[in-house]
């Protein structure tokens, strides 16, 4: 059973790889391109809500590309800032620094939407649970192949 399911399953597995490897080459490639800054966010942009700690709220940042938003938490976004600043000092030159902070937001929201596409679910939304961010299949797909 487990060869003819191998065999059966495989090509249609490498299918799919092909098709959403191409979808998300594209959406690099667009969001890898140095873009001019400009005085208002156009649809091309990752704008950005940092955390406003309120009490009583869970604080989150904020990133949107088009209609497409994506939350992470306080914690998280602080953490990863400050590992992305470490790696890539902020510049001297005030150009250059708004130059990194948008390209910084890009390659946040590139993480994060690879990471939210490949679990299949969301931690932002209602009832998902965050944390599940190391990118393994999820229970339903042990189950799935369990059976």
């Amino acid at each position: 059973l487990s060869s003819r399911f191998h065999d059966e399953v495989e090509p249609l597995a490498l299918k799919v790889i092909a098709i959403v490897d191409g979808e998300a080459e594209k959406v690099v490639r667009e969001l890898s391109a140095p873009t001019e800054l400009r005085d208002s966010p156009g649809s091309d942009e990752i704008t950005l809500q940092e955390p406003l700690a309120k009490e009583g709220v869970r604080a989150a940042a904020v990133l949107r590309y088009g209609s497409d938003e994506i939350r992470v938490s306080a914690l998280h976004y602080c953490k990863l800032r400050m590992l992305y600043k470490a790696h890539n000092p902020l510049p001297d030159e005030a150009e250059e620094v708004a130059q990194w902070e948008q390209m910084f937001r890009r390659r946040l929201y590139l993480m994060l939407r690879r990471y939210i596409t490949f679990i299949g679910l969301d931690p932002s939304e209602e009832g998902s649970c965050g944390g599940n961010m190391h990118a393994a299949a999820p229970e339903t797909v042990f189950s799935w192949l369990k059976r």
